[in-house]
């Protein structure tokens, strides 16, 4: 993963504004002055995916690493999931990798939606699995950013790959 210096130096000033761990409810920081923490971007208690609120959900939990613009998360998966007997549906590993780009963003210093997405299916993911999550921003481009994500099982196999653009907002 080959980074631009503008992303990584993106990536720096996020960090030093206090944008370095993504909590449940908000993404979070300490302010340089170490003054105390700080709401930055109000997250969706009720994701789906990363949203402790939801009883329903997935309560992944993301870590950042503001250097590489990447977040990462542990998941098994479970039974509720599933799409055939005993393997976990195509569209919740879709939302899964969507969002750990989603996370990767927000870490960058950045708010966007996915535009598009492109998933590769390698293996089934089976209930019970112990899977890591990874995304990170490939490049930013005026409003376009571009974002790739990996789903991995405990012993190192892609089980799944994402390629993903986002737009970010436009200025009201």
């Amino acid at each position: 993963m080959r980074k631009s210096a503008s992303l990584q130096e993106s990536a720096l000033r996020s960090v030093e504004r206090g944008k370095h761990a993504l909590g449940s409810a908000f993404v979070t920081g300490v302010s340089k002055e170490g003054s105390g923490q700080r709401a930055l971007a109000p997250l969706n208690p009720a994701c789906v995916v990363c949203g402790q609120d939801n009883p329903h959900g997935l309560h992944l939990e993301f870590q950042a690493d503001p250097g590489t613009c990447t977040a990462r998360a542990s998941w098994v998966a479970s039974v509720g999931w599933e799409s055939f007997q005993g393997v976990i549906h195509g569209g919740v590993i879709s939302a899964v990798l969507d969002e750990a780009m989603s996370k990767a963003i927000i870490i960058s210093g950045h708010e966007a939606f996915t535009a598009e997405i492109r998933i590769r299916f390698r293996r089934k993911v089976r209930i019970g699995e112990t899977l890591s999550v990874q995304g990170w921003v490939v490049a930013v481009r005026k409003r376009k950013i571009t974002t790739e994500a990996s789903l991995t099982s405990s012993g190192g196999a892609e089980m799944a790959r994402a390629w993903a653009t986002f737009l970010t907002a436009r200025s009201a």
